[in-house]
């Protein structure tokens, strides 16, 4: 486990070192703490629309076999997962506000809406080209 955090981390620092670059998970905002020109955002959805956008992705094989209580069960278990492995690695919460520099609800604001929001944060701190 803390050889995989050490060559992802490894990974992502060089990434970043190399230009501009977008990380999703892998606790990249605790990896990435030091720079300035960073913006650490957790997006999260309700459990429907989470498992209508798994399901129109095709991220679940097989997924006519589930129940839509299956399938909670599996989101669940994969929060599970992302939680602890970020937990341990970072000291901090996964999910929780103070860990992040800004927190959305897909739910509420769409993906396009989301993006949009980023995007402008990017655009006003002159992070953009």
């Amino acid at each position: 486990r803390e050889d995989l955090f050490r060559i992802q981390s490894d990974s992502i620092i060089k990434i970043a070192n190399e230009g501009s670059a977008i990380f999703v998970g892998r606790c990249a905002d605790y990896i990435l703490r030091e720079r300035i020109n960073c913006l650490n955002v957790f997006i999260t959805a309700n459990v429907e629309d989470r498992i209508n956008r798994l399901l129109e992705c095709g991220k679940i094989p097989n997924a006519e076999k589930y129940s839509k209580e299956e399938i909670e069960e599996l989101l669940e278990k994969s929060d599970n997962k992302r939680e602890g492995y970020y937990n341990y690695f970072t000291y901090k919460q996964w999910g929780a506000a103070s860990s992040y520099d800004l927190c959305l609800n897909s739910s509420l604001l769409g993906i396009e809406g989301c993006v949009k929001i980023i995007s402008e944060i990017i655009r006003g701190k002159g992070w953009s080209k």
